[in-house]
């Protein structure tokens, strides 16, 4: 056999290979991010690997699958494909959240998601191992980063996954992350209960986050506050984002469902902001209603501050509905369908003999019947509460929406005045430019109160609606202009089938308590948030 023939032959061999390869690849990614669809094909050369789960597709590199160890590509795979299953921050944290916190967040996440894959799928362990020493190896050949903020995210990641920290590490990054330990432990222990239901997903998510919020961020703050101070603000955002691309080569990340993966065969897995955004110093593009760039930026940030105030209320008044909306009671299992939350192991060990098995490797439950409620919060922004008031109502408001959003349950927000008008629809997403509109309500109370014509509105924007309960909740500081127009609105909405909900807010309140069928009044504006939440649930909770 001549050398020709050999080159042949070795040329062949190793299209065999990686042909076994890719096919073993999309059947791991399949089942790890349980989309039966999904499709791997090879892309052109160095074009790195693209992770698009919307659109049922993964792309990877020809050279990565040629060159590359198969256990690389096996632990991106696995990775990569845990995030889409079990990454869902994204569905509940505000945008402005998610983007100051990003980098963090995914340094905490990623552990958590592969203590996550190496208990659900054993055999992975030591892909994820692999993929990660070449990840860290390639961060340690850059140097060890000048930046507090680098060091330690450096740090969580190298500790949760080598147990060791560089020893240049500095004395005061030592010291914090020392502090964060117990708390990133137990951030990574939140993991979804077995069968991996989309409320248990859901639920670790939450848990995730609360410790990382509560327990780990204001340690971080700290450090980012000693880098400006010493003049390193703009050094260590650098530093930042090259971390960023070293443990994640492109922006479109795993909080979005995608994600890019070089051909040097580093483990790139960086979270994606919600809309596209990546960097996250960036800005949503869209404009607040009738605002200059800086006064969208001011109303986000009362936006954002009105949450901060509101969001230990909002997430333990989210947990209870969870649990009680989601049925919990015993739910039946039908074996034998191409999708579903719950793996048949038996079938998906046959799988390997006959890929026919495919198509019935997954359970699927028959849940019980669970009500489908909509609610919409009526807001007075008339000249009378250009006190403190409005913003206080603007916390409320903000509580509602989130929590509604969080859940699942269709929100709507209506403002009124002299006029009645729309600041947040039914299905609309809880973005940016909607949360600029909802910011800006303490800044446009003026006029006077019709609250017949804006219950009259409302009453119609509600009887469109299906669903069931309707809740319709009403928060004032004060006797309506048209008293008894306004009674006669409100008892039309209750003939209807819609649950109202006074909340007065203030002293001098307590007739709008002859309005509605339920109702507190004379609130202090400092629990108006308590009473909005014990509402909102008492009104869930009746029909679930």
């Amino acid at each position: 056999m001549n050398a020709g023939t050999n080159g042949v032959s070795a040329a062949a061999s190793s299209e065999s290979a990686a042909a076994e390869l890719l096919g073993e690849l999309e059947r791991l990614v399949q089942i790890v991010a349980r989309k039966p669809r999904l499709a791997l094909r090879e892309g052109a050369p160095g074009c790195g690997w693209a992770f698009d789960w919307s659109r049922h597709r993964v792309t990877v590199d020809p050279t990565d699958v040629r060159t590359l160890a198969p256990d690389l590509c096996r632990g991106l795979t696995v990775h990569e494909a845990s995030h889409a299953a079990i990454t869902v921050v994204q569905d509940f944290l505000p945008r402005t959240t998610l983007c100051r916190y990003i980098h963090l967040i995914n340094a905490v996440e990623d552990l958590r998601i592969d203590a996550w894959s190496a208990s659900r799928f054993p055999g992975s362990a030591p892909w994820l191992m692999a993929h990660n020493a070449v990840a860290h190896g390639m961060i340690r050949e850059r140097g060890l980063p000048r930046s507090r903020q680098a060091q330690f995210l450096l740090g969580i990641l190298e500790r949760g996954s080598f147990g060791t920290t560089a020893a240049e590490t500095l004395p005061e990054v030592v010291t914090a992350l020392d502090a964060c330990q117990a708390a990133v432990d137990e951030a990574v222990a939140c993991q979804p209960p077995p069968g991996d239901t989309p409320a248990g997903i859901a639920t670790s998510q939450r848990r995730m986050w609360s410790i990382v919020r509560d327990r780990i961020v204001p340690t971080w703050t700290a450090l980012v506050k000693m880098d400006r101070a010493d003049g390193i603000g703009a050094l260590a955002r650098r530093e930042l984002e090259a971390f960023a691309t070293d443990i994640a080569d492109d922006p479109s990340g795993t909080l979005s469902h995608g994600g890019r993966h070089r051909h040097r065969g580093a483990a790139h897995r960086r979270l994606r902001l919600p809309g596209g955004a990546a960097d996250p110093r960036a800005t949503d593009p869209a404009p607040g209603r009738d605002a200059t760039p800086a006064a969208a930026a001011d109303l986000a940030d009362r936006y954002e501050a009105a949450w901060k105030r509101v969001a230990a209320v909002a997430d333990r008044l989210g947990d209870d509905l969870l649990r009680v909306l989601v049925p919990r009671r015993r739910m039946h299992w039908s074996d034998g369908h191409a999708s579903g939350p719950r793996l048949l192991t038996r079938r998906a060990v046959q799988y390997e003999a006959d890929p026919r098995q495919y198509r019935s490797l997954w359970s699927r439950p028959i849940l019980p019947r669970r009500c489908d409620p909509a609610v919409l919060l009526l807001v007075d922004r008339s000249g009378s509460m250009q006190r403190h008031l409005a913003e206080y109502a603007l916390e409320g408001t903000v509580l509602l929406t989130e929590v509604c959003h969080r859940i699942g349950v269709a929100a709507a927000v209506w403002s009124f005045a002299t006029t009645v008008t729309e600041e947040l629809a039914w299905d609309a997403a809880l973005d940016g430019a909607a949360r600029r509109c909802i910011g800006s309500l303490p800044s446009r109370c003026d006029d006077t109160t019709d609250m017949a014509a804006a219950l009259a509105v409302t009453g119609h924007v509600m009887a469109a609606r299906r669903a069931d309960p309707k809740i319709l909740f009403v928060i004032g500081d004060g006797e309506p202009d048209d008293a008894v127009a306004t009674l006669a609105a409100a008892e039309r909405l209750e003939r209807e089938g819609i649950v109202t909900i006074g909340l007065g807010l203030g002293p001098g309140t307590a007739a709008l308590a002859r309005y509605f069928s339920r109702s507190a009044v004379e609130i202090s504006p400092e629990k108006l948030v308590d009473h909005l939440a014990g509402l909102l649930g008492e009104a869930l909770l009746a029909t679930a």
